[in-house]
C-alpha cells in the first residue's frame, strides 16, 4: 500500500520556512556593492575587446573538434548576456565621473566585440569552426 502524505514535517525540529521572491535588484546589487562589482565588470569588458581583436587580426589554426565550437560561441553569447546584466543592475550613483566615462566605454566595447565575436562566425565555414575571421590553414 502506498504512504498517504502528511502535513506534518518528517522531522520534529523541521519548520516550514516561507520564501519570498526577490527582485534581481536586491539580490546582485546593493548600494555598498557596485564598487565590488568594477572589477568583474572591467575584466569581462576587457576580455570580450582582447578576444575579437585576436580573433580579428589573428588568423585561426586547426578546426576544433565538433562541441568545442559550439561552447565557444556559447561562452561569448553568454558574457555579452552577464556583461549587459551587470550595466543594468547596478547602481552607478557612487562613481565619479571618470569612472563612469570609464565603465560606459568598457560597456560599449565589451557589448560590440562580443557582437562582433558572434558575427564573425557566420562569415563562413572556417569561421563557423575557428571563429577567427581569416582562416590560417590556407595561408
Amino acid at each position: 500500500m502506498r504512504r498517504q502524505p502528511s502535513a506534518e514535517p518528517c522531522h520534529a525540529s523541521a519548520k516550514m520556512v516561507p520564501y519570498r521572491l526577490l527582485r534581481l535588484e536586491q539580490v546582485v546589487s546593493t548600494p555598498s556593492e557596485p564598487i565590488k562589482a568594477q572589477p568583474v565588470f572591467l575584466a569581462i569588458s576587457a576580455y570580450l575587446v582582447a578576444k575579437c581583436l585576436w580573433r580579428v587580426f589573428i588568423p585561426g589554426g586547426s578546426w576544433p573538434l565538433p562541441p568545442w565550437h559550439i561552447l565557444s560561441m556559447a561562452s561569448d553569447i553568454l558574457l555579452l548576456i552577464v556583461l549587459m546584466l551587470m550595466n543594468w543592475v547596478t547602481d552607478t550613483s557612487g562613481f565619479d565621473q571618470k569612472a563612469r566615462r570609464v565603465r560606459t566605454a568598457m560597456f560599449w566595447g565589451g557589448t560590440i566585440s562580443g557582437v562582433v565575436l558572434v558575427l564573425i562566425r557566420f562569415t563562413g565555414s572556417a569561421a563557423w569552426w575557428t571563429g577567427h575571421l581569416v582562416d590560417g590553414i590556407f595561408l
